[in-house]
């Protein structure tokens, strides 16, 4: 902008000039094609500043906007055809490119920055994108003929890698609204990597102590309401989904300028760097539409649970099937794409199975399988989400099922093994009954340990704490040989419970002893 003029001068003088170099390049003679080309690129420039000059209402709106800025974008296109047919330097040209490159990226950003919010302005730029596309797709029957011409000729080197890459910048602008619709609803995007869980963790591989104050303070400050979670999840998918569909001219119009090469008009080699971008947008797309589908899943299976298993009295078994379907539809949606997604899935797959068709074992595993995915997305905790508590209650359960099952076999095994030797049973409880000093003295008097070099340790006060914890390891268990016998290994581990329990008491009476 020229110093010291007013604005509105500046934007009176400039649309002054562009009628005055559209009237030139209409008054050009056909033949003459140097002065047709510097006639189109000073009407280039001139339209350049020109947007920038004057606010959208002064440009008549919007749509007025983008109908100037694709006319520039068309001179700049015309001018270099023709000055290079015309013999125009290399220097000149690459100043026409360099203009035609700068005067898109400025109508991209005043497009954005006179929008409200990013959904307006990803209108704006599809509008754009869409009208330099037009301009720039080769074989468009609406192309001027000697535009047609020039793009048959692939002498205009910019043009076909600008319009691409506007229609990349538009795609681009609808997956980023997704993200903040999916990210805002709590559906992070998660890849899979290789840190991916396998299939075979054992529930006691689970850790089940939540005393991490730190990251529950983390899950708490974004816990939502279970209303608010399903509310946000509902507006992602009514709007993401659409916008994820409207993606798909743009990524097909990108698409066509790179090929097929054996096509009428070859695509310019320059729009090959492109090719990558494109690839990742398009995978981008593919990424959060599974990832909205797989939620959408799961929200069907939700309904469906809940119309079969309300009122009436009478379960659906068939409608609860169907839910159950629906879940590892969602489960398979999202593997490998969104962690966090498939363990949900898993979770509400084992609730169906494990509380309404009552198949415990099916609905542990999906339970396990949840807090494995979950635990693959450390250090991000899930304490205070719902489905998480659910799958590790169900698994904490059945984990204290199995050891008390174990305990109890155990129990009936070592029953079996000691109902006639209850004699000598009744001397051991009897030595405990005394005192932990009584218990040592008798176990290492009657039923001193195999291993060699096991005796008794010294059992005067300072030592004796030492010396019980000590006859514990003598008699555990899993110190027993084989050589000795079962019976003797289920005496071993009767004696090394009621050390235990006396070392208890010992260590109790320590810490009462401390001062307070």
């Amino acid at each position: 902008m020229t110093p010291g003029v007013a604005p509105v001068l500046v934007a009176s003088r400039l649309a002054e000039a562009v009628g005055a170099y559209r009237a030139a390049i209409v008054a050009t003679l056909a033949d003459d094609l140097d002065e047709a080309a510097s006639s189109s690129k000073n009407l280039g420039v001139a339209i350049a500043r020109f947007i920038s000059a004057r606010t959208f209402e002064d440009h008549g709106g919007i749509l007025a906007f983008v109908k100037l800025a694709a006319e520039g974008f068309h001179a700049f296109v015309v001018a270099a055809d023709k000055g290079q047919r015309a013999g125009k330097s290399r220097e000149w040209l690459d100043g026409v490119e360099d203009s035609a490159l700068l005067h898109v990226q400025n109508a991209r950003e005043l497009l954005s920055k006179a929008a409200a919010d990013i959904h307006v302005a990803t209108r704006h730029i599809e509008m754009l994108a869409d009208a330099l596309c037009d301009l720039a797709s080769p074989g468009r029957s609406w192309l001027s003929g000697a535009l047609a011409d020039a793009f048959a000729r692939g002498n205009v080197a910019f043009a076909a890698p600008l319009a691409m890459s506007a229609q990349i910048v538009a795609a681009d602008m609808l997956v980023k609204t997704v993200v903040v619709l999916v990210e805002e609803a709590g559906a992070r995007k998660k890849r899979a990597s290789k840190e991916q869980p396998k299939d075979g963790l054992k529930m006691d591989d689970i850790d089940n102590d939540d005393d991490d104050d730190d990251d529950d303070d983390d899950d708490e400050a974004e816990q939502l309401s279970a209303d608010d979670v399903r509310a946000r999840e509902l507006v992602a998918l009514r709007k993401g989904l659409p916008l994820l569909t409207s993606c798909e001219p743009h990524l097909e119009r990108a698409r066509a300028f790179l090929g097929p090469p054996e096509g009428p008009h070859n695509v310019h080699p320059r729009c090959s760097p492109g090719a990558a971008e494109l690839a990742e947008l398009v995978e981008s797309v593919a990424l959060h539409r599974a990832i909205l589908e797989s939620r959408q899943a799961r929200m069907r299976g939700d309904q469906l649970l809940a119309a079969a298993t309300r009122g009436s009295g009478e379960l659906s078994v068939e409608g609860v099937w169907a839910a159950a379907d629906a879940y590892k539809e969602a489960v398979l949606l999202a593997r490998e794409i969104d962690i966090e997604g498939e363990a949900m899935a898993y979770s509400a797959l084992g609730k169906v199975f494990t509380r309404v068709l009552m198949l415990k074992e099916k609905g542990l595993q999906a339970y396990v399988r949840c807090i494995e995915l979950a635990m693959s997305c450390t250090p991000r905790p899930f304490t205070a989400h719902e489905w998480y508590r659910d799958a590790m209650t169900a698994v904490e359960e059945a984990q204290k099922r199995a050891r008390e099952a174990e305990e109890a076999a155990e129990a009936a095994e070592e029953a079996e093994l000691l109902k006639d030797q209850q004699g000598v049973l009744d001397a051991i409880n009897a030595a405990a009954a005394q005192s932990g000093l009584a218990l040592l003295r008798h176990v290492y008097a009657q039923h001193p340990p195999k291993k060699a070099g096991a005796v008794l340790g010294p059992v005067d006060a300072p030592s004796f704490k030492s010396t019980l914890k000590l006859a514990i390891v003598h008699y555990h268990p899993d110190k027993q040989g084989k050589e000795h016998g079962a019976k003797w290994a289920a005496l071993a581990n009767y004696i090394c419970k009621r050390l235990t329990v006396a070392y208890e008491v010992v260590n109790e009476q320590n810490h009462s002893r401390l001062p307070t």
